[in-house]
């Protein structure tokens, strides 16, 4: 099949269809966490419909993020612990090995499509939410791009962006709080150490002339104090599996569009000796690494995707390839450009992306990850006192087992020198509860919709909950929640919680 350029969206490839669907649950949205709903509608012996943007199922696991992350892995039951056992096995390695919790992308994509061909999951891929219809607080129909229409009972917006709720004019925000917002230590703007510049870097074209302006990615907004709210989100990138194996390997192309002005930030840094380029390279199984971000510089783009939650889909697909552009552009550089110390660009010289990963795509993802979006604003708002177990919820649906940790949102000029703001690391010494009431719209608002992904958290406690065995657990939650709402005639704000706390712990679910 010839190779074609990866996209978020492309008009001329969406599925139109004058399909009606009628089912029981309606999940938007083929993320880990819309794998786990709509898997566990079937089992609970409903109708469900799994509706899927892109080309592929199973979200960021099947799209390059193949490091699980989980540091409390005890606390990983259900359907997520099923799916980490399933690729153990493909692995031959014991599951309770960390040699179990990381994969290659296209074994986790092949994975998630035999489990929902094996539950006779009904799934449309490329099919973009256009239009909710709501009478009288209840969501009655979803209509597609395409034209199909879904009619469903319950619907489950698992989606990374949540454009469901947002279409259904449910409460929303997106952004940093101000600290005083929710009395959050870490809200707001941070200028910390994590993914800080650690030798002073000039931010201008001329070096000590303001007048000559920033050079690229170095944001004109004025710093503003620590603690305050602003609009930023945090950075984007590609989760990119690259391999030193020559019958696997690809080498960069440098792309048409490059632009050489992205890099002189990194000329800059590496100048003053910096050398961790690959501390970030984490092995996978088949000689394979997933390639992220350390330190100040790396493949997160920062600041450029504060758009894409206010966006429409072709704003989107241009913000989407602005970071295929830079990120491609970024391997080239590092691997080709005389200008880029040896130590680097020698051993760069020697990784590609993989020709058995993404294969209609050259080896890139479809799927740009974005770690935070659109947030649910619910009647509870999980915050970093929960985080901290300060404050712990009774009404446990899950655990939430990993760091909290988010990338910088933008880059800044304090002081005549680049600063790097936003980045959140923190080791959390014990999972904390997920409360079924941040998946459920505030009163007043629709009554048969639950969001997994989206759901109701400031920005902070958002970076302890990116975790998609995490995202897994609060996916089948829902899905069984909306199973039991379904047979109990009741809408979200009238679940019997016992009832779907005992039906989780049957399910192997964690609850503390």
């Amino acid at each position: 099949m010839p190779s074609i350029r990866p996209s978020y969206y492309d008009a001329m490839l969406v599925t139109m269809s004058g399909e009606m669907v009628d089912v029981d649950v309606c999940v938007y949205g083929g993320t880990a966490a819309g794998l786990a709903s709509a898997l566990q509608v079937t089992r609970m012996g409903r109708s469900v419909v799994l509706i899927e943007p892109s080309r592929r199922v199973g979200g960021l696991v099947a799209a390059g993020r193949s490091w699980s992350g989980v540091t409390a892995k005890p606390v990983i039951g259900g359907l997520a612990r099923e799916f980490q056992q399933a690729l153990a096995r493909h692995y031959g390695v014991d599951h309770t090995s960390d040699a179990a919790w990381s994969w290659e992308p296209h074994v986790a994509e092949a994975l998630c499509t035999r489990l929902l061909s094996e539950a006779k999951v009904a799934v449309r891929l490329y099919q973009f939410a256009h239009e909710v219809q709501v009478t009288a607080g209840v969501i009655t129909h979803l209509l597609l791009e395409g034209g199909m229409q879904v009619r469903a009972r319950m619907f489950i917006d698992a989606t990374a962006e949540g454009d469901l709720l947002a279409l259904a004019q449910v409460p929303w925000t997106s952004g940093r709080e101000a600290g005083d917002v929710y009395d959050e230590t870490l809200a707001g703007v941070q200028r910390g150490v994590h993914q800080q510049f650690e030798f002073p870097v000039d931010p201008y074209i001329v070096p000590g002339q303001a007048a000559s302006g920033r050079i690229a990615g170095v944001s004109d907004t004025v710093p503003a104090a620590a603690g305050s709210g602003d609009q930023a989100l945090p950075a984007a990138c590609f989760s990119l599996c690259l391999t030193r194996d020559a019958d696997k390997r690809l080498p960069f192309v440098k792309p048409q569009d490059y632009d050489p002005q992205w890099y002189e930030l990194h000329l800059r840094y590496f100048a003053t000796g910096w050398t961790d380029v690959f501390s970030s390279f984490l092995p996978i199984p088949g000689n394979k690494t997933e390639a992220g971000s350390h330190g100040p510089i790396g493949m997160d783009v920062i600041g450029q995707n504060h758009a894409w939650v206010t966006s429409g889909y072709t704003v989107r697909e241009e913000i989407f390839q602005a970071h295929r552009r830079y990120q491609q552009g970024l391997l080239w550089f590092l691997a080709n450009d005389r200008r880029v110390p040896e130590r680097i660009r020698q051993p760069m010289a020697q990784w590609g992306l993989c020709n058995d990963e993404f294969i209609t795509t050259a080896g890139w993802p479809e799927r740009l990850h974005l770690p935070t979006t659109r947030r649910m604003v619910g009647d509870h708002v999980i915050t970093e006192h929960e985080v901290r177990r300060a404050r712990l919820a009774t009404d446990v649906v899950a655990l939430a087992g990993g760091d909290l940790r988010l990338p910088p949102c933008q880059r800044v000029i304090v002081d005549g020198r680049v600063q790097n703001d936003g980045a959140l690391h923190e080791a959390l010494t014990k999972p904390f509860p997920v409360s079924w009431r941040a998946l459920i719209p505030p009163g007043g608002s629709v009554q048969n919709l639950l969001v997994p992904v989206c759901l109701s958290a400031s920005h902070v406690a958002s970076g302890a909950l990116t975790n998609d065995a995490v995202r897994m657990a609060l996916g089948q939650a829902a899905a069984t929640a909306a199973c039991q709402l379904i047979a109990a005639d009741r809408d979200v704000h009238d679940l019997d919680y016992p009832t779907l706390r005992a039906q989780l712990l049957q399910d192997g679910q964690v609850l503390g």
